[in-house]
Protein backbone atom coordinates (compact mmCIF):
# COMPACT_ATOMS: atom_id res chain seq x y z
CA UNK A 1 0.00 0.00 0.00
CA UNK A 2 2.92 2.34 1.04
CA UNK A 3 4.23 1.81 -2.49
CA UNK A 4 1.13 2.37 -4.39
CA UNK A 5 0.53 5.44 -2.21
CA UNK A 6 4.54 7.10 -3.25
CA UNK A 7 3.15 6.00 -6.84
CA UNK A 8 -0.21 8.63 -6.51
CA UNK A 9 2.23 10.79 -5.14
CA UNK A 10 4.99 10.83 -8.16
CA UNK A 11 1.86 10.96 -10.33
CA UNK A 12 -0.17 13.94 -8.37
CA UNK A 13 3.94 15.87 -8.86
CA UNK A 14 3.70 15.08 -12.45
CA UNK A 15 0.46 17.28 -12.64
CA UNK A 16 1.35 19.78 -10.70
CA UNK A 17 4.83 20.23 -12.56
CA UNK A 18 2.73 19.97 -16.04
CA UNK A 19 0.04 22.44 -14.89
CA UNK A 20 3.16 24.94 -13.49
CA UNK A 21 4.73 24.84 -16.87
CA UNK A 22 0.75 25.17 -18.71
CA UNK A 23 1.15 28.11 -16.76
CA UNK A 24 4.22 29.66 -17.35
CA UNK A 25 3.01 28.96 -20.98
CA UNK A 26 0.02 31.01 -20.96
CA UNK A 27 1.92 33.90 -19.15
CA UNK A 28 4.35 34.14 -22.07
CA UNK A 29 1.68 33.81 -24.93
CA UNK A 30 -0.22 36.70 -22.81
CA UNK A 31 2.92 38.75 -22.87
CA UNK A 32 3.97 38.31 -26.38
CA UNK A 33 0.62 38.87 -27.56
CA UNK A 34 0.46 42.35 -25.29
CA UNK A 35 3.76 42.74 -26.64
CA UNK A 36 2.30 43.18 -30.56
CA UNK A 37 -0.14 44.97 -29.66
CA UNK A 38 2.06 47.32 -28.93
CA UNK A 39 4.45 46.92 -31.65
CA UNK A 40 0.77 47.52 -33.74
CA UNK A 41 0.31 50.57 -32.20
CA UNK A 42 3.74 51.77 -33.18
CA UNK A 43 3.17 50.84 -36.34
CA UNK A 44 0.14 52.75 -36.29
CA UNK A 45 1.27 55.74 -35.44
CA UNK A 46 4.09 55.76 -38.00
CA UNK A 47 1.32 55.56 -40.43
CA UNK A 48 -0.17 57.63 -39.76
CA UNK A 49 2.24 60.23 -39.75
CA UNK A 50 3.71 58.76 -43.27
CA UNK A 51 0.53 58.99 -44.40
CA UNK A 52 0.29 62.36 -43.64
CA UNK A 53 3.24 63.16 -45.31
CA UNK A 54 1.89 61.25 -48.36
CA UNK A 55 -1.45 62.94 -48.53
CA UNK A 56 0.44 66.33 -48.27
CA UNK A 57 2.24 66.20 -51.48
CA UNK A 58 -0.31 64.17 -53.37
CA UNK A 59 -2.93 67.28 -52.95
CA UNK A 60 0.58 69.55 -54.08
CA UNK A 61 1.05 67.66 -56.87
CA UNK A 62 -2.03 67.56 -58.06
CA UNK A 63 -2.33 71.15 -57.56
CA UNK A 64 0.21 71.99 -60.47
CA UNK A 65 -0.78 69.19 -62.35
CA UNK A 66 -4.32 71.31 -62.91
CA UNK A 67 -2.00 74.31 -62.74
CA UNK A 68 -0.19 73.23 -65.94
CA UNK A 69 -3.00 72.10 -67.46
CA UNK A 70 -4.35 74.93 -67.33
CA UNK A 71 -1.30 76.84 -68.54
CA UNK A 72 -1.30 74.60 -72.02
CA UNK A 73 -4.80 75.30 -72.21
CA UNK A 74 -4.61 79.21 -72.65
CA UNK A 75 -1.38 78.63 -74.70
CA UNK A 76 -3.21 76.09 -77.11
CA UNK A 77 -6.45 78.41 -77.53
CA UNK A 78 -5.23 81.74 -77.34
CA UNK A 79 -3.60 84.17 -79.96
CA UNK A 80 -0.52 86.13 -79.27
CA UNK A 81 -2.30 88.92 -78.78
CA UNK A 82 -4.75 87.56 -76.34
CA UNK A 83 -1.76 85.99 -74.62
CA UNK A 84 0.08 89.11 -73.91
CA UNK A 85 -3.61 90.46 -72.49
CA UNK A 86 -4.01 87.71 -70.29
CA UNK A 87 0.28 87.94 -69.19
CA UNK A 88 -0.60 88.98 -65.63
CA UNK A 89 -3.04 86.26 -64.98
CA UNK A 90 -0.56 83.79 -66.73
CA UNK A 91 2.07 84.86 -64.16
CA UNK A 92 -0.51 85.02 -61.10
CA UNK A 93 -0.69 80.79 -62.34
CA UNK A 94 2.49 80.78 -62.16
CA UNK A 95 3.41 82.41 -59.33
CA UNK A 96 0.67 80.36 -57.33
CA UNK A 97 2.75 77.25 -58.21
CA UNK A 98 6.02 78.55 -56.41
CA UNK A 99 4.06 79.95 -53.97
CA UNK A 100 5.77 77.51 -51.49
CA UNK A 101 9.54 76.72 -51.50
CA UNK A 102 10.67 73.23 -52.41
CA UNK A 103 12.46 72.97 -48.70
CA UNK A 104 8.99 72.87 -47.28
CA UNK A 105 7.91 69.82 -48.65
CA UNK A 106 11.06 67.84 -47.24
CA UNK A 107 10.03 66.10 -44.10
CA UNK A 108 12.59 63.87 -41.86
CA UNK A 109 12.03 60.32 -42.58
CA UNK A 110 10.04 57.87 -39.86
CA UNK A 111 12.21 55.54 -37.97
CA UNK A 112 11.80 51.90 -39.25
CA UNK A 113 12.99 50.72 -36.03
CA UNK A 114 10.22 49.25 -33.60
CA UNK A 115 11.15 48.68 -29.46
CA UNK A 116 11.80 45.18 -28.51
CA UNK A 117 10.96 43.70 -25.47
CA UNK A 118 12.43 40.39 -26.35
CA UNK A 119 15.95 40.97 -27.38
CA UNK A 120 18.95 42.36 -24.97
CA UNK A 121 19.25 45.99 -25.52
CA UNK A 122 22.74 47.11 -26.77
CA UNK A 123 24.82 49.19 -24.99
CA UNK A 124 27.10 51.87 -27.06
CA UNK A 125 29.63 53.99 -27.49
CA UNK A 126 30.90 56.50 -29.68
CA UNK A 127 34.50 57.22 -30.93
CA UNK A 128 35.56 59.93 -33.01
CA UNK A 129 38.69 59.77 -34.70
CA UNK A 130 40.60 63.23 -35.07
CA UNK A 131 43.21 64.19 -37.71
CA UNK A 132 42.63 61.07 -39.36
CA UNK A 133 45.65 61.38 -42.20
CA UNK A 134 48.13 61.99 -39.15
CA UNK A 135 46.73 58.37 -37.81
CA UNK A 136 47.25 56.98 -41.34
CA UNK A 137 50.86 58.26 -41.38
CA UNK A 138 51.85 56.69 -38.07
CA UNK A 139 50.34 53.45 -39.00
CA UNK A 140 49.72 52.44 -35.11
CA UNK A 141 46.61 51.01 -33.82
CA UNK A 142 44.38 53.83 -32.14
CA UNK A 143 41.58 52.58 -29.16
CA UNK A 144 38.82 54.23 -27.93
CA UNK A 145 37.68 55.38 -24.55
CA UNK A 146 36.62 52.04 -22.74
CA UNK A 147 32.50 50.87 -22.32
CA UNK A 148 31.96 49.67 -19.51
CA UNK A 149 28.87 47.48 -18.48
CA UNK A 150 28.13 44.39 -16.14
CA UNK A 151 31.47 44.33 -14.90
CA UNK A 152 33.40 44.00 -18.54
CA UNK A 153 35.26 46.51 -20.60
CA UNK A 154 34.78 46.71 -24.29
CA UNK A 155 36.64 49.50 -26.25
CA UNK A 156 37.47 49.88 -30.46
CA UNK A 157 40.91 48.85 -31.87
CA UNK A 158 41.45 50.58 -34.88
CA UNK A 159 44.16 50.95 -37.96
CA UNK A 160 43.50 53.99 -39.68
CA UNK A 161 45.91 52.70 -42.73
CA UNK A 162 44.99 48.78 -42.65
CA UNK A 163 46.09 46.23 -40.77
CA UNK A 164 48.67 43.14 -42.13
CA UNK A 165 48.47 42.19 -46.01
CA UNK A 166 45.10 44.79 -46.19
CA UNK A 167 47.40 47.88 -45.03
CA UNK A 168 47.31 51.01 -47.03
CA UNK A 169 43.99 49.97 -48.58
CA UNK A 170 41.40 49.07 -46.34
CA UNK A 171 40.46 50.91 -42.62
CA UNK A 172 39.97 47.87 -40.43
CA UNK A 173 38.52 47.92 -36.96
CA UNK A 174 37.78 45.07 -34.21
CA UNK A 175 36.24 45.37 -30.79
CA UNK A 176 38.58 44.19 -28.04
CA UNK A 177 37.25 42.73 -24.84
CA UNK A 178 39.82 44.47 -22.34
CA UNK A 179 38.49 43.04 -19.23
CA UNK A 180 35.82 41.07 -17.99
CA UNK A 181 34.61 37.14 -16.66
CA UNK A 182 37.57 34.76 -17.21
CA UNK A 183 35.35 32.25 -19.42
CA UNK A 184 34.58 32.66 -22.87
CA UNK A 185 31.13 34.26 -23.80
CA UNK A 186 29.31 34.97 -26.98
CA UNK A 187 27.99 38.73 -27.15
CA UNK A 188 26.81 40.20 -30.66
CA UNK A 189 28.59 43.36 -31.59
CA UNK A 190 27.84 46.00 -34.04
CA UNK A 191 30.40 48.71 -35.06
CA UNK A 192 28.57 51.63 -37.31
CA UNK A 193 30.49 54.33 -39.57
CA UNK A 194 28.75 57.14 -39.78
CA UNK A 195 27.97 59.04 -43.29
CA UNK A 196 28.59 62.33 -41.77
CA UNK A 197 27.75 63.71 -45.32
CA UNK A 198 24.14 63.39 -45.13
CA UNK A 199 23.76 62.49 -41.07
CA UNK A 200 21.35 60.09 -42.94
CA UNK A 201 21.28 56.57 -40.76
CA UNK A 202 20.51 54.33 -44.12
CA UNK A 203 23.77 55.71 -45.10
CA UNK A 204 26.02 54.18 -42.43
CA UNK A 205 28.17 51.64 -42.93
CA UNK A 206 27.12 48.82 -40.57
CA UNK A 207 28.75 45.27 -39.43
CA UNK A 208 27.22 42.94 -37.28
CA UNK A 209 28.09 39.93 -35.61
CA UNK A 210 28.25 37.22 -32.69
CA UNK A 211 31.77 36.16 -31.26
CA UNK A 212 33.22 33.85 -28.37
CA UNK A 213 35.35 36.32 -26.74
CA UNK A 214 37.66 36.06 -24.16
CA UNK A 215 39.35 39.13 -22.36
CA UNK A 216 42.13 40.62 -24.37
CA UNK A 217 40.90 39.18 -27.46
CA UNK A 218 39.42 40.63 -30.51
CA UNK A 219 36.94 40.49 -33.16
CA UNK A 220 36.11 42.49 -36.02
CA UNK A 221 36.75 43.32 -39.91
CA UNK A 222 40.57 43.77 -41.46
CA UNK A 223 38.65 44.92 -44.62
CA UNK A 224 35.65 47.40 -42.62
CA UNK A 225 35.90 49.91 -46.17
CA UNK A 226 38.11 51.36 -48.62
CA UNK A 227 40.23 53.84 -47.40
CA UNK A 228 40.38 55.48 -50.80
CA UNK A 229 36.83 55.82 -50.41
CA UNK A 230 35.96 56.93 -47.22
CA UNK A 231 36.03 61.31 -48.59
CA UNK A 232 34.49 60.67 -51.73
CA UNK A 233 31.54 58.47 -49.86
CA UNK A 234 31.06 61.05 -47.52
CA UNK A 235 32.34 59.15 -44.26
CA UNK A 236 35.34 61.43 -43.85
CA UNK A 237 34.86 65.11 -43.43
CA UNK A 238 37.12 67.40 -41.64
CA UNK A 239 39.79 65.09 -41.63
CA UNK A 240 37.41 63.25 -38.87
CA UNK A 241 35.58 60.08 -38.84
CA UNK A 242 33.21 58.76 -36.48
CA UNK A 243 32.03 55.20 -35.05
CA UNK A 244 29.87 53.51 -33.34
CA UNK A 245 30.08 50.46 -31.25
CA UNK A 246 27.74 48.30 -29.14
CA UNK A 247 27.40 45.28 -28.02
CA UNK A 248 24.65 42.96 -26.56
CA UNK A 249 25.47 41.60 -23.25
CA UNK A 250 24.47 37.79 -22.19
CA UNK A 251 21.65 37.66 -19.21
CA UNK A 252 23.12 35.73 -17.25
CA UNK A 253 26.11 38.02 -16.36
CA UNK A 254 23.47 40.61 -15.53
CA UNK A 255 23.96 40.22 -11.72
CA UNK A 256 27.19 42.37 -11.89
CA UNK A 257 25.93 45.62 -12.89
Amino acid sequence: MELISLVQEVERNVESVRSAKDERVREIRNAVEMMIARLETQLKSKLITLMGQKNSLTQETELLESLLQEVEHQLRLCTRSELISKSGELLQMFTQVHRKPMASFVTAPVAADFTSELVPSYDSSQFVLTGFVALQHKADPVYSNALNVCGLSWRLKVYPDGNGVVRGNYLSVFLELSSGLPETSKYEYRVEMIHQASHDDSKNIVREFASDFEVGECWGYNRFFRIDLLASEGYLKDDTLILQFQVSFNSDISFMA
